[in-house]
C-alpha cells in the first residue's frame, strides 16, 4: 500500500495542485462529525481555522439603506455629537484597568490623609505627630489588588503589627523594670542589643526568606513602628510604658487597613478568580497558535513559521501570562477559602497543573521540530555532494509544502454545509504506485555506492507523506478545542462561565484513535519497505535514524498532548459540576484537627534511603576524610563545632545578623544622652527606616534601591515644599493637591518595573507636607529650628532628605564592608553549582537504572527537576542585580549571561522531559523490546553520558575560576551517531517484530536521542559564550 508523491506541474503555478490519492479523515469537534476525504484540490481547508473570505459590509448596506435627501449638516446636533464623543472617550479612559486602579489608590490615599486634615479624626488619634502614617500605610497596602491578594496583605499587615507591638511592649516593660532597679542604662543596652539589633535583624532575615512583595511591605510597617518606639519616643528613655502611644499605633494601623479594604472591596472590585480565568483563556489561545504553527512548520520542513512575529508573539504572551498563573492561584486560594469553596480551588489547582503539562508537551513538539530543521540545515551544507536523484533542501521544502497542502483539508467549509461540500469535492483515487526509495548496494568497502545512497531527507519526505494527513487532522481537532476552551464570558456580563461542547471529548477520543491507527499503519508501511533496512553506511544510518526519531517523537508528543487535552476536558467537566453543585465548607478553620490527625495517623515507617542514593548525592571521597585535613586523622572537637555552626554560614542568616548590627549601630546615638538631641533634631528615625527599606542581600540590589530611594526622596521633598508654599494652612487645597500628586506616583507603582520609586516619592511627600500640617495644628513646639508653632517646610524637607541620604549611605557601607555578597559572584557561583549538579546527573547514564532497577538514581533525576529550576530562577535574579554593582572593567556583559541562562533553561527543560518519560515508562512497565534495545546501546549511552558530564564539569570550573576553557573538549556527535546506528541495526534485525507496532515502546529511546542532541547543542552555545567572557588568558591569571 503505497501512495504517489504529489508534484507541481507547470500548470500549477497559481497554487492549484493535483489531487492526492492519500485518504485522509478528520473529525470536526464542534459537531463530532467524521469526514472521510480522498484527494482534495481546494485550499479552502486549512489548519488555521476561521473565515478568511473578506466580507464587504459597506457594499451590503449600501443598497439596504434608502437614499437620504434631507439636510446633511445641523450645527447644533453636530456640537452635541462631538461632546458625546468626547465624553465617551473620557469614560473609556476611566474604564481602563490601570486608570481604575490609580483612582482606587488615590482615593484610599486621600481618605487616609484626612486623618491629618479633619480635626475630629486628628483628635481621636491623640496628640501623636505620626498621623501621617495612616496615609503612609495606605500607600504600602494600596487597594489596587485582587480580593485574594488584599486578604493576604491584610493578614501580613496584622502579623507585622502584632510582632511590632510585642517588641514595643516588651522593650518598654524592660526599661520600666530596670528603671525601678536604678539600672536604666543597663536596660537601654539590653534593649539596643536584643530588641533593636535582634528585632530588626529578624525582620531583615524574614523579608529575604519570604521573598514576597506583600510581606516586604509588612516588614517595612513593622520596622517603622519598632523604630519609632525605640528611638523617637521619650517614654522608653524615661523608663515608662507609653500606653497612649501603643493605642495610637493600633488605631492608625486599623484605620489604614480598613480604608484600603473598603476601597478595594467596594469600588471596582477585582477578583483573582476572574483574572486567573482570563489568563487561562490567553494561555489556551497561545497553545492553539503555537500548536498550529509548529505542526505546519514540521510538515513543511520550514522554520519560517516558528520564526515569524505571530509565533514569537504567542510564545512571549504565553510566557508572560503563564508565569503569573501560579501567583494568581495563590490569590484565588484566599478568595475560595473565605467563601468556603475549597473543592473548587482544588479543581483549579488540577487545571493549572494540567496546563503546565500541556505546555511541556508543546515544548516537546517544538524540540522535535527544531531537530528536524537542524538536520535539514546540515543536509543543506552538504547539498553539493548529494547524488543527482536526491532533491536539494529547497526542492525538498517545495515538495513538503505540496505534501502539507494535501493536508489543508482540516478546517470546516465556509460557504456550504459539510455534507454538500464533501459531495462536491471527492476526487478519484486512481493513481500510479509510489516510487520507492533507491536501495543502497554494498560496495567493495562495505559501504553503499554514492549513486545509490539513501539520503535522510528522502526518508523524512517518505515519513511525512504517510503521517502528514493524520498529524494535521489531529492538530486541527485539538486547535479547534483549544480555541474555545476553557472559559467564555457570559452575555451582558464580565463574568466567566465554563464553555464545554458536549461533542469535544468523544470527538477528541475518536481523533486520537484514528491518529494512532493511521500512525501504526503508516509506520508499518514505512519500515516494511526494503529501502529502510538496506542502509550500510554508519553515518548515513545514524542520520536516517535521527530523522525517524524526530518524526516519531513528534507524533508521540502530539498523541500525548491529545491525551492530556482529554484530561483537561475531564477536569473542566468536574469543575463545572462543583460550581453547579456547591458544597461550602470552612473545615480549614479547625486547625486543631490537623494536629489531631497527625497524632491519630498510624506510624508508617518510611523506606530507608539506599546506599546508592547516598553515593549519588556525594562526590567520590575516601572514608574518614575531612575536607582540608590530612586523611585518616582523628576528627577534632573543633571540627564538630565548625559543623555545628553551619547555620551561620548561610547567606540569609548572615544577612539578618548584618542588618541587625547595622541597625543597632545607627540607633546607638538615640540611647546616649549626649547624642540623643542631635539624633532627634535630624530625625534619625527616618534614616533608620530608610536603611531597613533599602538593605538587600546583594550589593547590586542595594545599589539599585538606594538610587531610587534618594531620587524619590528628593522629588517628594521638592513637591512638598512647592505645595505647602502655595497652599499653606489650607487643608482642603492640601488634601486635593495630595490626591493629584498621588495619581502619577501610583501609576509608577502599578506599571513600572521599579515601582518602589513612586512609593518613595509619595512617602517623602507624606513625611514632609502632612507632617508639617500636623505640627502646625499642635499647640506645643517640637523643634525650634523647624519653626515652633509656624513650621518651616524647607527645614522639615531638608531634614527628611538628609536623614534618608544618611540611612542610604549607611546601608551601602554596611552591605559592602560586613560579609559582602556580590551578585556577580553569586551569579558565577550559582551557574557553576548548577552545572556541577547536572554533571552529577550525567555522570551516569540516566537510562541505566531501567535495566539495573536502581530506583535511587531515578529519584535523583526526578527530584532534581524542581530544585534546579528554583536555582535557575535565583540565578536570573542575580543577573538582574549584577549590572548595578560597581565595575572598573566596564559594562557588565548582560547579553552573554542571558544567552548562557537561556541555554541552561533549555537543558533543564530537556532533562525534565526525559525525567517525565522515564517516570511514565516506569509506571507503565518496561516492554521486552525496550529492555533489549537498552542493553544493545548500553556501552554507547554510557560513553555519551560521560562526555556530557565532562563538559558540564569543565564549564563549571571555568565559570567558577573565571579561567579560559581548554581548546580540546570532548565531542558528542560521533557518540550519538553510534547510539543511533545501534538503534538502526536493532531495527533491521528485529524488523519483522516491530513494523511500526513497537515504535511507541521505543519512545524513550527517541526522547533520549533528542534530549542528548538538544543538550549538546546548548552546551556548544554555552561554551561559545564562556569563551567570549573568559577567552583571553592574562598574565596575572597564572601568578601563584
Amino acid at each position: 500500500m503505497s501512495s504517489p508523491i504529489l508534484r507541481r506541474s507547470s500548470s500549477d503555478r497559481d497554487g492549484l495542485f493535483k489531487p492526492l490519492s492519500r485518504v485522509a479523515s478528520v473529525i470536526v469537534p464542534n459537531t463530532g462529525e467524521f469526514i472521510h476525504r480522498a484527494g482534495v484540490s481546494s485550499r479552502a481547508w486549512t489548519l488555521r481555522s476561521g473565515d478568511t473570505t473578506p466580507r464587504d459590509y459597506d457594499s451590503e448596506t449600501e443598497y439596504l439603506l434608502p437614499p437620504h435627501d434631507g439636510p446633511t449638516h445641523r450645527p447644533r446636533f453636530h456640537r452635541l455629537k462631538r461632546r458625546i464623543a468626547w465624553a465617551k472617550k473620557k469614560i473609556a479612559l476611566v474604564n481602563h484597568p490601570t486608570a481604575r486602579k490609580m483612582i482606587k489608590c488615590g482615593l484610599a490615599y486621600w481618605i487616609g490623609s484626612l486623618a491629618c486634615f479633619i480635626p475630629q479624626v486628628s483628635h481621636f488619634l491623640g496628640r501623636s505627630r505620626n498621623k501621617h502614617l495612616v496615609a503612609t500605610i495606605s500607600v504600602y497596602f494600596n487597594p489596587a489588588k485582587t480580593q485574594g491578594n488584599m486578604s493576604q496583605a491584610t493578614q501580613f499587615a496584622f502579623l507585622a503589627f502584632a510582632y511590632s507591638s510585642i517588641v514595643d511592649l516588651m522593650s518598654m516593660s524592660l526599661a520600666a523594670g530596670f528603671d525601678e532597679l536604678g539600672l536604666i542604662q543597663l536596660g537601654h543596652m539590653i534593649i539596643l542589643l536584643v530588641f533593636c539589633c535582634g528585632g530588626l535583624g529578624l525582620i531583615g532575615w524574614a523579608k529575604h526568606y519570604m521573598a514576597n512583595p506583600l510581606f516586604g511591605t509588612a516588614c517595612s510597617l513593622a520596622s517603622t513602628s519598632i523604630i519609632t518606639i525605640l528611638t523617637k519616643e521619650n517614654a522608653l528613655m524615661q523608663g515608662d510604658i507609653a500606653w497612649q502611644v501603643l493605642r495610637q499605633n493600633t488605631l492608625t494601623v486599623i484605620m489604614a487597613v480598613v480604608i484600603s479594604n473598603l476601597v478595594c472591596h467596594l469600588l471596582w472590585p477585582i477578583y483573582a478568580v476572574d483574572e486567573m480565568k482570563d489568563i487561562m483563556v490567553k494561555s489556551t489561545d497561545a497553545f492553539s497558535t503555537m500548536l498550529s504553527l509548529i505542526t505546519k512548520a514540521f510538515l513543511e520542513g520550514s522554520e519560517h513559521y516558528i520564526r515569524d512575529a505571530e509565533f514569537e508573539n504567542a510564545t512571549s504572551k504565553h510566557k508572560a501570562v503563564f508565569t503569573t498563573l501560579s501567583k494568581k492561584l495563590v490569590e484565588t486560594k484566599h478568595e475560595h477559602y473565605l467563601k468556603g469553596e475549597v473543592k473548587e480551588y482544588e479543581m483549579e489547582v488540577k487545571l493549572v497543573e494540567c496546563m503546565q503539562r500541556i505546555a511541556q508537551h508543546i515544548g516537546g513538539l517544538r524540540s522535535a521540530a527544531s531537530t528536524q530543521f537542524y538536520l535539514l540545515k546540515m543536509n543543506e551544507k552538504q547539498k553539493s555532494t548529494l547524488p543527482s536523484h536526491v532533491p536539494t533542501p529547497e526542492g525538498l521544502r517545495t515538495r513538503l509544502s505540496e505534501l502539507s497542502t494535501m493536508g489543508e483539508m482540516f478546517s470546516p467549509p465556509i460557504d456550504s454545509p459539510i455534507a454538500s461540500r464533501l459531495a462536491s469535492s471527492r476526487v478519484s483515487t486512481a493513481n500510479g504506485p509510489r516510487p520507492s526509495l533507491p536501495i543502497v548496494e554494498e560496495g567493495p568497502s562495505g559501504s553503499g555506492t554514492e549513486s545509490e545512497d539513501v539520503c535522510p531527507v528522502e526518508v523524512f519526505e517518505e515519513f511525512i507523506s504517510h503521517l502528514g494527513p493524520p498529524m494535521k487532522s489531529l492538530a486541527f481537532t485539538m486547535k479547534t478545542i483549544l480555541d474555545q476552551l476553557p472559559f467564555s464570558k457570559m452575555h451582558d456580563s464580565s463574568d466567566y462561565e465554563i464553555d464545554i461542547n458536549p461533542h469535544f471529548r468523544p470527538s477528541l477520543i475518536s481523533a486520537i484513535d484514528l491518529f494512532a491507527k493511521s500512525r501504526t499503519e503508516s509506520l508499518e508501511q514505512l519500515y516494511s519497505t526494503p529501502e529502510a533496512s538496506l542502509v550500510r553506511d554508519v553515518e548515513n544510518a545514524a542520520d536516517i535514524e535521527e530523522i525517524l526519531a524526530a518524526c516519531s517523537y513528534f507524533s508521540f508528543c502530539l498523541e500525548d498532548l491529545a491525551q492530556e487535552l482529554v484530561t483537561f476536558l475531564d477536569i473542566l467537566h468536574d469543575l463545572d459540576y462543583v460550581i453547579d453543585h456547591p458544597a461550602r465548607s470552612w473545615e480549614w478553620l479547625k486547625f486543631w484537627k490537623r494536629f489531631s490527625k497527625q497524632k491519630v495517623a498510624p506510624k508508617v515507617e518510611a523506606p530507608k534511603p539506599t546506599a546508592h542514593l547516598t553515593e549519588l548525592l556525594k562526590f567520590p571521597a575516601k572514608t574518614k576524610t575531612i575536607p582540608n585535613v590530612a586523611q585518616n586523622e582523628k576528627i577534632p572537637f573543633t571540627y564538630k563545632i565548625w559543623r555545628g555552626l553551619k547555620l551561620f554560614r548561610r547567606d540569609d542568616v548572615r544577612f539578618g545578623i548584618k542588618v541587625g548590627l547595622g541597625a543597632g549601630l545607627f540607633a546607638l546615638p538615640a540611647f546616649i544622652p549626649y547624642t540623643r538631641p542631635f539624633y532627634s533634631h535630624w530625625h534619625g528615625e527616618w534614616g533608620l527606616v530608610s536603611y531597613m527599606v533599602v538593605m538587600s542581600l546583594t550589593q547590586g540590589q542595594t545599589n539599585s534601591s538606594s538610587f531610587y530611594r534618594v531620587l524619590g526622596t528628593t522629588i517628594g521633598a521638592c513637591l512638598a515644599v512647592v505645595v505647602w508654599t502655595v497652599f499653606s494652612h489650607d487643608p482642603v487645597a492640601l488634601s486635593i493637591a495630595g490626591f493629584l500628586i498621588s495619581l502619577p506616583c501610583f501609576y509608577i507603582v502599578l506599571t513600572w518595573k521599579q515601582g518602589t520609586f513612586g512609593r518613595f516619592i509619595l512617602l517623602t511627600y507624606n513625611i514632609s507636607a502632612l507632617y508639617t500640617y500636623t505640627v502646625y495644628l499642635e499647640d506645643r513646639p517640637d523643634d525650634p529650628n523647624e519653626g515652633e508653632l509656624d513650621p518651616i517646610i524647607t527645614q522639615i524637607a531638608f531634614h527628611r532628605t538628609f536623614s534618608v541620604i544618611t540611612g542610604v549611605l549607611w546601608a551601602l557601607f554596611i552591605n559592602r564592608q560586613f560579609w559582602p555578597i556580590s551578585a556577580r559572584k553569586k551569579l558565577r557561583g550559582g551557574l557553576s553549582l548548577l552545572w556541577l549538579r547536572l554533571a552529577l546527573i550525567w555522570s551516569r547514564d540516566p537510562l541505566s537504572p531501567l535495566l539495573t532497577g536502581n530506583d535511587a538514581a531515578l529519584d535523583l533525576l526526578r527530584n532534581s527537576d524542581h530544585g534546579l529550576q528554583r536555582a535557575l530562577l535565583k540565578i536570573q535574579g542575580y543577573l538582574d542585580q549584577s549590572p548595578h554593582e560597581f565595575r572598573l572593567k566596564g559594562p557588565f556583559p548582560v547579553a552573554e549571561y542571558k544567552t548562557i541562562i537561556s541555554c541552561t533553561q533549555s537543558i533543564l527543560d530537556s532533562v525534565h522531559g526525559l525525567s517525565v518519560v522515564i517516570s511514565q515508562q516506569k509506571k507503565e512497565g518496561l516492554p521486552p523490546i525496550l529492555l533489549e534495545v537498552l542493553e544493545e546501546t548500553r556501552r554507547e549511552r554510557r560513553d555519551l553520558a560521560t562526555r556530557l558530564g565532562h563538559l558540564f564539569y569543565v564549564l563549571a570550573s571555568s565559570m567558577q575560576l573565571t579561567f579560559p576553557l581548554p581548546e580540546a573538549l570532548p565531542k558528542t556527535e560521533s557518540v550519538r551517531d553510534r547510539v543511533l546506528a545501534k538503534v538502526s541495526q536493532f531495527r533491521k534485525e528485529r524488523l519483522g517484530e516491530l513494523e511500526g507496532r513497537g515504535e511507541k515502546e521505543l519512545e524513550i529511546i527517541f526522547t533520549y536521542v533528542l534530549v542528548t542532541g538538544k543538550i549538546a547543542t546548548a552546551l556548544e552555545e554555552c561554551i561559545r559564550m564562556v569563551g567570549k567572557l573568559y577567552g583571553r588568558l592574562e598574565e596575572e591569571m597564572l601568578e601563584i
